[in-house]
């Protein structure tokens, strides 16, 4: 089955900054640009024009997809320019959300390549992102550094998503 991600991105307004936040198991990620005491994540933009937002549980052959392969388990959204693509996840708990992300992550970053490569864009990120721990203190450079091997994407934890290039 292909899945064509593609289909349901949405073009980002021009803007210094927006948030991304989720609202809950099967509802999509939302794109919102005027109440950042919702946002799970910041996205820095600097009234670029050429972001694109797709909210993954939004994509419906991605939801047929999941029906008959029911552990299937992506992330919450994909931000791209022409040159990076990034995955995120959002989170708001206490526990057991880092190893959890990173198996989201690494999920959709394969059905993604497998329906449409990767190969265009120089940068390639992944997000994990928990509003409950914003700061994340732990060094995981052993993580990133496993995340690299298997997936080719830089992982960076925190609340904050950089501009893009």
């Amino acid at each position: 089955m292909q899945i064509d991600f593609n289909k349901y991105e949405q073009n980002v307004s021009s803007c210094k900054e927006f948030g991304l936040y989720d609202t809950g198991e099967n509802f999509p990620a939302i794109l919102d640009y005027d109440n950042p005491k919702n946002w799970e994540a910041t996205v820095e933009c600097n009234n670029r024009k050429d972001y694109k937002f797709i909210a993954v549980d939004c994509v419906k052959e991605l939801l047929e997809y999941k029906k008959h392969n029911p552990k299937t388990d992506t992330c919450d959204a994909i931000l791209h320019s022409q040159k990076t693509l990034c995955f995120v996840e959002l989170k708001n708990q206490d526990k057991s959300w880092f190893q959890e992300s990173i198996n989201q992550l690494k999920e959709t970053i394969v059905l993604y390549k497998n329906n449409h490569g990767t190969d265009a864009y120089k940068f390639r990120r992944a997000q994990a992102v928990n509003k409950t721990h914003p700061n994340f203190h732990t060094s995981m450079k052993n993580e990133m550094h496993e995340f690299w091997q298997k997936t080719a994407f830089t992982l960076r934890v925190g609340v904050k998503i950089k501009e893009l290039q």
